[in-house]
């Protein structure tokens, strides 16, 4: 069973300083796979092939620069405070006085990285290290949303499945607040 909390970022700061008896009802909150992500995990097994959404897979170019940089964030120092994601978690890096001004306290780390999909954030924390040597307090999660063109909805829930998975296994002591996926437009066909 996965054990994540579903909360809004204002809520940040009661799980990262938590006030007696509400951050520990939060966190007693629990989801399971989704029926059809069990389904669709157990049919490839059977195959012999992960869905794509559940393949460890590096990219090139931004990626690995971005990579390297979020190992030297590693070594920098401490990390109480992780975000995980796509290009709307990089993002935050466009604005370092609301960044600073928000998190700065927790000693963040921007590990969002534009284009990622759950594939590649698996290769980040499985193979590429970005979870090792730290202890954050809690890891923010926002990713999916470029896997929509290209993986079903039960890939997608069972490669945000195995991320949170990868997370309770190597910070088990580490609270997760996973955001929804966001939607998008759907892509028009050229031709």
């Amino acid at each position: 069973m996965i054990k994540t909390v579903f909360i809004t970022v204002t809520a940040l700061s009661m799980l990262l300083f938590p006030i007696a008896g509400a951050a520990g009802a939060a966190t007693s909150s629990a989801i399971a796979l989704s029926t059809s992500a069990s389904a669709s995990m157990t049919a490839s097994a059977t195959s012999g092939s992960l869905p794509k959404a559940l393949d460890p897979v590096p990219r090139k170019g931004k990626f690995e620069q971005r990579h390297a940089e979020n190992l030297k964030r590693l070594k920098k120092g401490p990390i109480d405070l992780l975000f995980l994601g796509d290009s709307i978690t990089d993002r935050w890096s466009r604005f370092p006085k609301v960044w600073n001004a928000s998190f700065d306290k927790w000693n963040p780390a921007n590990f969002g990285v534009g284009g990622d999909r759950t594939q590649n954030v698996l290769w980040r924390i499985t193979k590429g290290g970005e979870l090792e040597g730290i202890s954050p307090k809690v890891v923010v999660i926002m990713i999916g949303t470029n896997n929509t063109h290209s993986d079903s909805p039960a890939d997608i829930v069972a490669g945000i499945s195995r991320i949170v998975e990868v997370i309770q296994e190597k910070l088990p002591n580490t609270k997760i607040l996973l955001h929804g996926v966001f939607p998008r437009e759907a892509r028009m066909k050229k031709g």
